[in-house]
C-alpha cells in the first residue's frame, strides 16, 4: 500500500517554537571489514519453544511506547557497489594472520630505494656492514599456529563477511515532538539502545556519530550550531541524502537483512498488525474442460510395434 511520506508533516528548521528534535548518524567503531552481529546469533539452538529471538522486537516496543505529538524515524538507505572493499577486508586479514602483505611503492620511494643500492656498498666499505644489510632471521608465514580461539574467530567472521555481496549503508535515528511531550531518553536514546544488540567485543559495532552530526554538547555558540545541525539532520532523513552526515559504511546483506526484516510472530508489538489471509477457492462458475487421464502404466503395457514405411533410405 502506497503512504504518504510522513516527514513532510513536520518542521525542518529548527529552532521552532512548537517542534523539538534529537537524533544521530550511526558509525563502525572498527573498519568494514568486521561484522556486526547477524541473525544466526540470535537462534537459541536446542529450544523448540523459542528457535529465535527476533532482534526488531526491541525497536518495535520502543517505538510503540511514544504517544500523541511524537515520532520517532529510522532509516537505513542502501546503494550497490563494486568488489573493491573487499580487496581491503582481504589486506585486514593478512594483517591478523601475519601474513606479507606486498607494498605498493611510489615512484620517490623507488628512485631512494635505486640510490641506497648504489651507495650502500661505498658506505659499507669504509665504515663496515649496517645492521640493517645484516641477514635477518627467516620469520613465519602465518600467525594462524600461534592466534588464541578468539583470534581465529574473529579472523573467521572477517572472512564470512566477505563471501556475501556488500552494500555501502546510512543508518539514521531521529526522534521529534511537539515541546510540550518532547522527552529525549524516550525517543533516538531508546532506539540506540535497541542497536546496541547487534555489537560485539570480538568483531564490529555500531556507535551514534554526535561529534559531527546530531545535536551535542559544544562550548562555542551551542543553541546556534545545535539548531543547525538538528536543521542539516531533519533535511537529509527527509530527501533521503547518503551524502549528508557520517561516511557510509558498507554491511553485507546478511547484517543488512539482521537490523530490518519483516518482523516473526514471536514480536508481540501492540501497534504491528498483520494482515489476515486464507486460502481462496475457485468461482463456481467457472468453466472447466475435461481432460482424459492417462492409462496407468503396468508390466502389460508395451509400445506397439510400428512398420516403417516404403522407400526410407538407410544407411
Amino acid at each position: 500500500t502506497e503512504v504518504s511520506d510522513y516527514t513532510t508533516a513536520v518542521p525542518h528548521k529548527f529552532p521552532n517554537a512548537e517542534w523539538d528534535l534529537f537524533g544521530t548518524d550511526f558509525v563502525f567503531t572498527q573498519p568494514d571489514a568486521y561484522p556486526i552481529r547477524t541473525w544466526e546469533e540470535f537462534e537459541h539452538k536446542g529450544q523448540k519453544n523459542e528457535p529465535f529471538k527476533d532482534p526488531l522486537a526491541a525497536m518495535l516496543e520502543n517505538l510503540a511506547r511514544i504517544g500523541p505529538g511524537e515520532q520517532i524515524w529510522f532509516q537505513i538507505l542502501i546503494r550497490p557497489i563494486g568488489q573493491e572493499w573487499r580487496k581491503a577486508a582481504e589486506k585486514v586479514v593478512k594483517k591478523l594472520i601475519g601474513a606479507k602483505v606486498p607494498e605498493h611503492k611510489s615512484v620517490m620511494d623507488t628512485a631512494f630505494d635505486l640510490s641506497g643500492k648504489v651507495a650502500g656498498p661505498i658506505i659499507d666499505q669504509f665504515f663496515g656492514p649496517s645492521e640493517s644489510a645484516k641477514p635477518k632471521k627467516d620469520e613465519p608465514l602465518s600467525k594462524m599456529l600461534y592466534m588464541s580461539p578468539g583470534e581465529r574467530i574473529t579472523v573467521e567472521l572477517i572472512e564470512k563477511k566477505m563471501a556475501k555481496i556488500g552494500f555501502s549503508a546510512k543508518i539514521r535515528v531521529v526522534y521529534i515532538a511537539r515541546k510540550e511531550v518532547f522527552k529525549k531518553q524516550r525517543g533516538a536514546p531508546a532506539i540506540i539502545g535497541a542497536i546496541k544488540q547487534f555489537n560485539t567485543n570480538d568483531a564490529n559495532s555500531l556507535k551514534p556519530e554526535f561529534k559531527h552530526v546530531g545535536p551535542s554538547s559544544l562550548w562555542l555558540f551551542k543553541d546556534l550550531r545545535n539548531s543547525w545541525r538538528k536543521t542539516k539532520l531533519a533535511r537529509a532523513y527527509s530527501r533521503r541524502s547518503m551524502w549528508v552526515g557520517a561516511k557510509l559504511q558498507i554491511f553485507n546483506i546478511e547484517e543488512l537483512a539482521t537490523m530490518w526484516h519483516f518482523p516473526t510472530e514471536a514480536v508481540h508489538a501492540p501497534l504491528i498488525m498483520r494482515t489476515d489471509a486464507r486460502r481462496g477457492v475457485p468461482p463456481s462458475g467457472l468453466p472447466v474442460t475435461s481432460v482424459a487421464k492417462p492409462a496407468a502404466r503396468s508390466a502389460t503395457n508395451v509400445m506397439p510395434t510400428v512398420t516403417p514405411p516404403e522407400g526410407l533410405p538407410f544407411a
